[in-house]
């Protein structure tokens, strides 16, 4: 039977077969006409999709021939990089991130971000963590006691906020592998020159921890893996959205460690989150095909979609809707942010909100991934 519509915004045409079976008065007609539909488009939908549906189903079960489908394969594994050292070091248990052998293939460790020194945050951070936010350590042990995360990224940035000497600010650290058992990624303030005189020392006392480095760029490469190397540590290789160049550094790390993990650079959500997410993509496949050197972890920072206003400005009329309640908001963009990486291939995410790791873990669970 063919359904034809006119003046629909344009003409259409749906062929139904075994319609007359769904409706059986209808089994002598051929054809039905509608002509200047008017009509509510939920009712509409009601009616035709239950329809098409069946039309669809009896075509591949009637209509087309027998398929067999083959499942893609890869020829190549991506690096598996263990995080947490649990037999030279003190950590309680270790993290495994890569060793995926398919684009489709979902598994991710989750870490929330700490900071040495306090700076400001959104609101709805302030309020998640509360009086904890006044000492590092005893927010990293609430994250360890309620497992509201895999891993703690502790962000050193005093070193630059307060001018903290890397010797003075490495105690705070010592602390946290004292009191807190988890693994840990180990993070600078982002200028080149403070953050190696930072590693310098952070490997003094985190040797044979198992930690990882984050992170080394073009310009710091050789000292950083040279530090990696000397403490057993991984290392985060940062570029930002160029593969050739995250190649290049690659390279030039893999010459003291192969633990490696790429930090692609990740888009805030909406915020040219479509250039991150497929940059990812094809290095991932470029690893799986057998380029040795994009073979390796990728980490995504979701943390990033705090940059966009979206996530943490106050609530404004805006052609009569709203920004909604930012203190759901922030958390919805960072989840987000972090949930297209992880469909991209993302391994290791960094969160700031503790809901926002929460919510992934519940993902996690429904994935059915086991870290």
């Amino acid at each position: 039977m063919r359904v034809r519509v006119e003046g629909f915004k344009g003409d259409f045409e749906i062929e139904l077969e075994g319609l007359e079976k769904l409706i059986p008065e209808l089994k002598d007609i051929e054809e039905i006409e509608i002509d200047n539909l008017e009509f509510d488009g939920e009712i509409l939908l009601e009616l035709l999709s239950p329809l098409i549906r069946e039309a669809v189903k009896r075509v591949v079960e009637e209509k087309l021939p027998e398929l067999k489908l083959k499942e893609l394969e890869f020829p190549h594994t991506i690096r598996e990089v263990v995080i947490g050292n649990t037999e030279k070091g003190t950590r309680k248990y270790s993290v495994k991130v890569g060793g995926k052998k398919s684009i489709f293939e979902i598994g991710y460790a989750i870490a929330l971000d700490v900071f040495d020194t306090k700076i400001k945050l959104p609101k709805a951070v302030r309020d998640a963590y509360g009086d904890l936010l006044n000492d590092p350590i005893e927010q990293a042990k609430a994250i360890e006691e309620k497992k509201m995360a895999d891993l703690i990224a502790f962000h050193m940035i005093s070193i630059d906020v307060e001018g903290r000497e890397p010797s003075e600010a490495v105690k705070t650290l010592k602390r946290l592998l004292d009191e807190v058992g988890m693994p840990i990624v180990v993070g600078g303030c982002g200028d080149v020159k403070k953050d190696v005189a930072l590693f310098k020392e952070v490997v003094k006392v985190c040797k044979d921890e198992g930690v990882v480095l984050n992170s080394a760029t073009l310009e710091s490469a050789d000292e950083i893996g040279k530090l990696a190397k000397e403490s057993g540590s991984a290392v985060i290789s940062w570029v930002q959205l160029d593969i050739n160049q995250q190649k290049q550094l690659n390279k030039s790390i893999a010459k003291y460690t192969r633990e490696i993990i790429m930090d692609t650079t990740t888009a805030g959500f909406g915020y040219g989150t479509e250039y991150s997410f497929t940059t990812m993509e094809r290095i991932r496949l470029a690893g799986l095909k057998g380029d040795e050197d994009l073979a390796y972890p990728i980490m995504t920072a979701g943390s990033n979609a705090w940059g966009c206003r979206e996530a943490w400005m106050k609530d404004t009329i805006l052609d009569e809707t709203t920004w909604g309640d930012r203190m759901i908001r922030g958390p919805i963009w960072e989840i987000g942010t972090s949930l297209v990486s992880i469909l991209a291939g993302a391994d290791l995410v960094l969160n700031l909100h503790p809901k926002s790791a929460e919510c992934l873990q519940k993902l996690r669970e429904e994935f059915k991934v086991v870290v």
